[in-house]
């Protein structure tokens, strides 16, 4: 089934720290995100695109014959649609210079996410859709899901579903710190929106989460 035109806010900016939910489908839903090379070509475009247009990529999950993205704007000048232009067509240009076919069916699917909503959960949805397709067992077994902030472990596994209660502090000095030494904690709150713009980078990078069958 093709994909119609996004329904657009016409009141909305798309300017700004603003978190999308994003699906676009392969031309024709042919599979053609099962191979791991193709898999890693059109995420580094969507990448180099979140670079270049200001965005981090909370999580992703290529699915055979449609991709899942959550993105989030770092600054006040990220722009939605333009990321979303961009990296439709880097990587659209990228995979027929490749492969010699055209990549996507036009338009997608596109969410604005409420400021309720948590990008933990959020993001733990778009991991776990190969589990839902019966494509894998877990989520840690699917070699075409991660992020780019975290590794994926902290979003199936170490993550708490709701931040702990505040830990009481007596006294906390300018070189001292309120959390406990020797752990790292990533709490749900550095993957939602704040009052400010920009980003803090959770643990240990992964860019690209592919495994070779």
């Amino acid at each position: 089934m093709p994909t119609n035109r996004p329904h657009r806010l016409k009141t909305f900016s798309y300017l700004g720290c603003y978190r999308y939910s994003l699906t676009f489908c392969t031309n024709f839903r042919a599979h053609l995100f099962v191979d791991a090379e193709a898999v890693r070509l059109v995420l580094s475009q969507f990448l180099r695109a979140a670079a270049e247009e200001g965005f981090s990529v909370l999580a992703y999950c290529f699915m055979p014959d449609h991709v899942h993205f959550l993105v989030q704007g770092d600054s006040e000048w990220s722009d939605g649609r333009r990321f979303i232009r961009q990296g439709k067509q880097y990587a659209g240009y990228a995979y027929s210079a490749r492969y010699g076919r055209k990549l996507w069916q036009p338009w997608g699917f596109e969410r604005v996410l409420r400021d309720e909503e948590t990008s933990l959960n959020v993001a733990r949805y778009i991991v776990e859709n190969p589990v839902r397709a019966g494509l894998a067992k877990t989520v840690s077994e699917y070699p075409f899901v991660g992020s780019e902030l975290c590794e994926l472990k902290y979003l199936i596994e170490s993550l708490p579903t709701r931040p702990p209660p505040p830990r009481r502090v007596e006294k906390v000095g300018p070189r001292q710190s309120s959390r406990p030494k020797g752990r790292h904690y990533v709490s749900p709150a550095d993957l939602k929106v704040g009052t400010t713009c920009g980003n803090r980078r959770l643990g240990k990078v992964q860019v690209i989460r592919i495994r070779k069958r």
